[in-house]
């Protein structure tokens, strides 16, 4: 039986004026739709506008990739036309996210005159009152990374920042089910080993409510959600509708998408060069073919998980799990190892990780 959502001990306000506020339940939407909602609505706001909570939910599963991103670079186009998966680019921050009909979007869109100095300051206001709604389904959420929530040891929620006309805008959805092997089938992979220790990093690095034996109405989510952002940013919240002008907003925003395939995004790139991030803490990065592949799992800084095609050398690779990416040491322990050509193993790591936040 799902427990009902219960009202968390409030945790103080973020420091704020306002008083007035706007929810928008936008019901179900197209992927495209979803998109330009919360873009059109930003770019219809005034500097003095009240803010705005939009709620949503997807009518079919798509890809979104984040806005300095690249389709080509991150995903298998094959695979999304296998599958009929549509891809889009949103003008958020971050990486790919799979959205599907289990899930719950959130958007909190702060005009100039009412955002706090930077996205850094955004995540701050706009996590916490979340922290409350997992709260109270008796879930143990803590925020890791500045960014995310995780409830035992794994990742149940992210979240993205951007500015967008003349407003701030923080986006994120509630994983009530996420489909970790269907994500990862559609992710760019060098190799098919590669695909599958991804999927299998995603199982044990994601979590979903109703792995957490939740289950909630989306009715009384809304309400827990929309509670928990008046109690701490101090907002008098009313249901409202779209204005013809913020409709008129999102019809362009929505035109204004483009494919990576139409050409005018080219200066776009994988955010992570030689693999992917599968949360806060975690990534999987592959170089080479063959006897030449190079794979490796980095968590908190170390060295997971490590393959290479070649068996012998395979079989003395293994000396650095467990081991932080420190040259120094790294160097030491292969050479130790009477690995031939260590320096340069070494530095096909270094090379795989340049792009990983090793501090996490």
């Amino acid at each position: 039986m799902p427990r009902q959502i219960g009202t968390a001990t409030a945790r103080p306000r973020a420091s704020t004026a306002l008083t007035d506020a706007r929810w928008l339940d936008l019901g179900v939407l197209t992927p495209r739709e979803l998109h330009a909602a919360y873009a059109g609505l930003a770019q219809a706001q005034t500097d003095e506008a009240s803010p705005l909570l939009l709620w949503a939910r997807c009518d079919r599963p798509h890809l979104c990739i984040g806005a300095s991103q690249s389709a080509p670079e991150e995903l298998d186009p094959a695979a999304c036309d296998r599958l009929g998966i549509e891809v889009l680019r949103r003008p958020l921050g971050g990486g790919s996210v799979w959205v599907d009909p289990h899930q719950a979007c959130l958007f909190v869109i702060l005009p100039h005159g009412r955002s706090p100095q930077g996205h850094p300051a955004l995540f701050d206001l706009c996590l916490p009152p979340l922290l409350d709604v997992f709260a109270g389904q008796g879930l143990d959420a803590r925020r890791v990374g500045g960014q995310d929530l995780w409830v035992g040891g794994r990742k149940v929620l992210g979240s993205g920042a951007a500015t967008l006309g003349r407003a701030m805008v923080f986006g994120t959805s509630f994983l009530l089910r996420f489909d970790t092997s269907a994500f990862a089938e559609v992710i760019r992979a060098p190799s098919e080993a590669y695909r599958e220790w991804l999927t299998e990093l995603l199982a044990a690095g994601m979590t979903d409510w109703r792995q957490e034996g939740v289950e909630p109405d989306l009715a009384v989510l809304a309400e827990a959600t929309r509670a928990a952002y008046a109690r701490h940013c101090g907002w008098r919240i009313r249901t409202d509708r779209l204005r013809e002008d913020e409709r008129a907003a999102m019809r362009t925003a929505g035109l204004e998408m483009t494919a990576d395939e139409e050409g005018d995004l080219a200066p776009s790139r994988r955010l992570v060069r030689h693999g992917i991030k599968v949360n806060q803490r975690t990534y999987l990065v592959e170089s080479g073919e063959g006897r030449a592949c190079l794979r490796a799992v980095i968590s908190a800084g170390k060295i997971q998980r490590l393959y290479s095609g070649e068996p012998d050398l395979n079989a003395r690779l293994q000396v650095l799990l467990g081991e932080p990416v420190d040259a120094p040491r790294l160097l030491r322990r292969l050479t130790d190892q009477g690995v031939h050509d260590a320096e340069a193993w070494v530095r096909r790591i270094l090379t795989m990780t340049a792009d990983i936040d090793l501090d996490a």
